[in-house]
This record gives C-alpha cells, structure tokens and sequence, in this order.
C-alpha cells in the first residue's frame, strides 16, 4: 500500500484485505488519520476519502504544500504517477507516466525533499531524481561500493542534515550486517554513516521513519534472514522488532517486539511517538487498529498523544465528508457557560494589564537615558545582518550541475487510457470492511518471495 503524511494528516492508499484465511482482495480505498488530536487506540479516527487504484503494491510521497498526495506505480519501463489534491477532492484522481533513466524495480522507496519537491528514488544504477510538476529525471551513477543493498530498503529525508538516509535491503543476497548509507543532497556525496549499540539485523520490506526534527530513525519490522547463517533472501522470515537510532549518538537501541511480526506496515513518527498500521506475515495481514510506540517512555502504549505544537492550531482540513469507517459520532460540542475558571482568567488578565502599564513607564524613563547608545546598537546591528544575508548561496546549484537531464518519454501518455482499462480498480462503492483493510500485494511476483511461504508478500509500506 501507499502511504504519505501530508500536514497533521497520514494518508494510506489501496494495498489489500483478507476476505478469508487463504483469499485476499486488492483494495482502493483512501483513508487518512487525524494526528492533531490524541486518541485511544480502541477509538481511531480514521476519516474515507474518494477511493484511488486499486494496486497492491505502490509507494508514495507527498508535496511540499502538503495538498497533493503522489502515488508510485512501476510497470515495465514506465513509472506511473496517480494523485489527488486532498484539499480539493471533487477534482479527482489524475495519472500520468514518465520514463525513468533506468527501469526501476517494484521495491523503490521515494524520497520527497520537501525544500525543492524533487522526488529521490534509489535504482540500481543510478539516483534518479523526478520533477513531480514537470515529469523530468535527473540523475546521477551511485558508486559501486555504496548502497549495496538496493532493493526493498528503507529510505528517509532527513530535514537536519538536509540528506537521505537508507538503510536496509538486500541484493540478490543477505548482507552479514546492516548500516546507513546517507546522500547529502545540496553537495552530491555519497557516505557510510557509523553507528554502533544495538544494531539491526539485516532486513528488508520493513518500515523506517524519522521525526520531524532529524534527531531519531526508527526502524520496525520487515522481512529477515530466518537464521544468522542465511544467505539467500527467500531464506527469510517475518519480524516485529523494533530499534531506534539516536542521530547525534549515532546509537541504536532496541525497544520491546510487537506482538505481531509484519512486514510492509505504514508507519510515521509524530513528535515523540512512533505511529506504525498494517502489514502481513507469512500468512495473515495484520488488520486492526494503529500500534503506538512512545520514544520518551520507550514501550508500547495505548494512546496516541498529538504533539504540543498541534493543541494550539486548528486542525487540517478533511477532503471527504465519508464518515469514518467502524467509528461512533462524537457527541456535539456543548454551549460554552461561564465558570470560576473565566472569572479567574478575567481577574488574571486585569492584574496582568496594570503590571505592564507600571513597568513600562518605568521603561520610558531609562529608554530616554539610553537612545544614544541604542542608535549605535541599531546600526551596527544592521550592518551585521547585511553581511549576513552577502553569504554564499552557490551551494544549491551543485546538484544541478552534477545531474545529467533526462526527458520522459513523450509516446507513454498514448498508452495512458489502456493502461488505466487493465490495471485501476476505482469503485466509488465497493462492499469491504469499514475500517482501512490491510496490505501490499501484486500480480508480478516479488523475487525476494519464497514460494514456500503461502500467499504473496509482495508489497511496500
């Protein structure tokens, strides 16, 4: 399934559900979760939106204005690009396709850098780089020695470090250890990132997030080798544990295992809490509420609190009016009576006024004494500033000069509306479970999939 945040919103497109132990459906539902809000995971507020293709395998990012949520799709030679602008949901889906500078695999993890909305994607020659607004590539050859492990890795921009970091994956075999291979973007550099503590083991199709601040990755789940000696991805395993990585440390520490194993779960980090929803083992997609992990208290918890920065600020706009799937109405909001607590704030406010009048008076007669010297002062702060703002900027323009330019390819459009007849499942109205039902799925079989496993684990967070 896809997966996104857009603003104080998550938003989580197709992938799959379970009818009965042994048959699974593709699925277009559109659904969001509300982040601004603290709730009980037995009380989820998830909100329906107009339903999207119905593809098991896709991935996603959003835009930098958090309005347009992109959806990935990778057919052929060709990358398919669904969105919908969320604000303006009447409009509908759109597709369009492009050429990339190389056929990319099914396990590609786009990375938004939401400074410049150029999208990232990892192939496996090249870092391909797609103008969402334009469908043009960009791109430059990854050095032999780096990112080994191409294929169904995690990936995340970090907003600190103005860098890409990835971690995970496998190439045609299991790697004896993992590590983060991180891409500066402003100066095109490629570099091993060392960490030490409580490693990960070696993985794929797990889910990997970072909070808004760039100062914790957390990685859960996936895809892993089933004994230390495995070599061979088909050899493999479902996981349910999770490591949190401390990027000023460079430290990875272990938290507790979910109780579920799951690979190819959706997943964000709010604040201080990890925020994971979905995904399958072998056999069994993982349907049910969100799981929350809180990165201060370090355990598994049974609320998700909303971040402070959110308590103040109204809420993000919802883009359907659908109610929310297997969730009661919340009762109305009562009319607002007078209680102790306003005469209080009142009393408060009075008191406060008449201090300030009293020390700004005060502040009149020593601000006389001292305009000279904050003349001075003002100026000399100016001055400074001016310097300031004279300071190099030539650092953004280096990646442009590295990228060779790469046009799609103008005859994939014609193919478009047949494309859309064979592969989009779009029903306004389909009979499914209420609640977001689960997972990843697709008709090419995963290479990394063992066919012993039962069922098709196919499938990206």
């Amino acid at each position: 399934m896809a997966f996104a945040r857009l603003g104080s919103r998550l938003y989580i497109q197709g992938g799959e559900y379970m009818l009965t132990q042994s048959q699974k459906e593709p699925t277009s539902q559109f659904f969001s979760l509300d982040l601004s809000t603290s709730w009980p995971v037995s009380n989820v507020p998830w909100q329906a939106h107009t339903d999207g293709p119905g593809f098991r395998l896709a991935t996603a990012t959003g835009s930098p204005n958090n309005q347009t949520f992109y959806e990935y799709l990778v057919n052929g030679n060709n990358l398919y690009v669904y969105q919908i602008n969320v604000e303006s949901p009447n409009v509908g889906w759109n597709v369009t396709s492009t050429a990339p500078p190389e056929t990319l695999q099914q396990g590609i993890r786009p990375v938004l850098d939401p400074r410049t909305g150029l999208v990232y994607i990892a192939g496996t020659q090249y870092l391909c780089v797609l103008n969402q607004a334009t469908l043009t590539w960009q791109h430059t050859t990854i050095p032999p020695f780096m990112l080994i492990q191409r294929y169904y890795g995690g990936g995340v921009y970090n907003n600190a470090r103005k860098s890409i970091m990835y971690h995970g994956g496998y190439n045609n075999f299991w790697d004896s250890s993992t590590y983060i291979t991180e891409y500066s973007i402003d100066i095109g550099r490629w570099s091993n990132y060392t960490t030490h503590g409580d490693i990960p083991s070696p993985r794929s199709d797990h889910c990997m997030a970072i909070d808004e601040s760039g100062t914790k990755i957390v990685v859960f789940g996936g895809r892993v080798p089933l004994n230390p000696t495995s070599s061979l991805p088909s050899d493999s395993t479902f996981s349910g544990d999770l490591y949190v990585l401390d990027i000023a440390s460079r430290a990875w520490r272990k938290g507790a295992s979910s109780p579920v194993r799951r690979g190819y779960a959706a997943c964000i980090v709010v604040g201080d809490q990890f925020v994971a929803w979905g995904g399958h083992d072998e056999s069994i997609i993982a349907s049910g509420p969100p799981i929350v992990f809180d990165l201060t208290w370090f355990r598994w918890v049974d609320n998700y609190k909303a971040p402070s920065y959110y308590q103040s600020s109204k809420p993000s706009s919802s883009s359907s009016k659908t109610q929310m799937p297997s969730i009661t109405q919340s009762s109305p909001i009562p009319a607002h009576k007078p209680s102790a607590t306003d005469v209080g704030a009142i009393t408060g406010g009075v008191v406060g006024v008449l201090t300030v009048i009293g020390i700004t008076a005060g502040a009149l007669v020593y601000k006389r004494r001292q305009r000279k010297r904050e003349g001075y002062e003002l100026n000399q702060m100016i001055i400074e500033q001016d310097d300031f703002n004279s300071g190099d900027s030539a650092s953004g323009s280096l990646l442009t000069n590295q990228l060779t330019a790469h046009k799609p390819n103008a005859n994939l459009r014609d193919q478009l509306e047949h494309h859309i007849k064979a592969e989009v499942i779009c029903h306004q109205n389909q009979n499914q479970p209420g609640n977001p039902q689960v997972m990843p799925s697709t008709r090419a079989r995963n290479p990394q999939a063992p066919i012993r496993l039962g069922g098709d684990p196919q499938g990206l967070p």
